[in-house]
């Protein structure tokens, strides 16, 4: 029998879920590069305007968060619009329990598809190495842009180059 896929709002009670599933995403992918002081705080980012959660069989399995005001250089250069009209696309991870069945898809359309809803251009980052997320992000039809370095380091010291995505048009209305 197929697994039930259930997108839906976060709620408050849904952090310390998300916190571990991020938790098991970091000890097998390393995302995201340090683990935060404080998971909850850290998965609600500043300008955060909206942010879901991914349900597998009434499980949590994923997350992701929308903010409003982006101040990466490359995207705002790329989109020639202003921060406040850019809805970045953060905090996206589902549980490697139940990666391949199409939650990262579903999620990352979520949050794309309430950018578009408040008028925002959805766009995002992602650290170069990470090559499961930049597939996703190209076969779901985004467009890189540019590349530029991180404004934070690595527990390493390291400042990660960036590839910068804007999202896709949205669908023509029939």
């Amino acid at each position: 029998m197929a697994s039930v896929t259930v997108i839906r709002a976060r709620e408050p009670e849904d952090l310390d879920g998300c916190a571990g599933i991020l938790r098991r995403v970091h000890e097998i992918t390393g995302y995201p590069s340090g683990w935060p002081r404080d998971p909850g705080r850290w998965l609600t980012p500043a300008g955060q305007v909206a942010a879901w959660v991914a349900e597998d069989d009434g499980q949590l399995a994923g997350h992701v968060a929308l903010v409003q005001g982006v101040r990466n250089k490359c995207l705002l250069q790329a989109t020639g619009r202003d921060a406040r009209e850019l809805g970045g696309i953060a905090r996206l991870f589902v549980d490697p329990a139940v990666r391949r069945q199409g939650l990262a898809r579903a999620l990352l359309e979520a949050a794309t598809s309430a950018a578009r809803a408040r008028g925002l251009q959805p766009v995002l980052d992602v650290v170069a190495d990470s090559q499961p997320a930049i597939a996703l992000y190209e076969r779901s039809g985004w467009e890189l842009v540019g590349t530029q370095t991180a404004t934070w380091v690595t527990p390493a010291g390291i400042s990660p180059t960036l590839r910068c995505y804007v999202g896709p048009e949205a669908p023509a209305a029939p």
